[in-house]
């Protein structure tokens, strides 16, 4: 069983609310909850809120505490099955970069990449005067940069190319 059927089938025998009551609440059909409670089905993400507000508590108990989504995985294939490939592939590439994003604001490197940049554009700076010449700790910190920036290339390349290997 999920999280999801765990709390909702407490809720229902703390209140004494049968299949039919609360179908007939959120306007599903009893079969519906039946196979919520089993666990058999999870309920539509939009279902939540309404379903909460009926035991007078917050959706966020049937996703549990660590907020896991309703059925993991399951719940998040059947819809992404249910979408045309066109739009998988924009699911796809949509939670890569979302994934991404994530990493980068969990890393301590977004603070490095600022500094570097700025160091990068006063390198720039200098190099526009001609008789500058930069000094090996100069370019060694470039060419880690533009390393750095070749790499999150190549593996951002590789997830897209992934994903569509995985879509065909």
């Amino acid at each position: 069983m999920s999280v999801f059927s765990d709390e909702l089938s407490k809720l229902m025998r703390n209140r004494d609310m049968s299949d039919e009551d609360l179908a007939s609440v959120v306007n599903v059909n009893r079969t519906t909850v039946s196979r919520w409670r089993s666990g058999e089905r999870s309920p539509k993400i939009e279902k939540l809120p309404e379903i909460a507000s009926v035991f007078n508590v917050d959706p966020k108990i049937f996703v549990g505490e660590n907020n896991e989504s309703i059925t993991s995985t399951s719940f998040i294939e059947t819809i992404y099955n249910k979408l045309s490939e066109n739009r998988q592939e924009k699911v796809a590439e949509f939670a890569i970069n979302q994934l991404e994003e994530q990493k980068q604001e969990n890393s301590p490197t977004p603070l490095r990449k600022e500094s570097s940049e700025k160091e990068i554009y006063t390198l720039a700076a200098h190099a526009s005067n001609s008789n500058h010449r930069f000094t090996d700790e100069e370019v060694a910190e470039l060419e880690s940069y533009l390393d750095e920036l070749d790499k999150e290339y190549d593996k951002k390349q590789a997830k897209r190319d992934k994903c569509r290997k995985q879509s065909d």
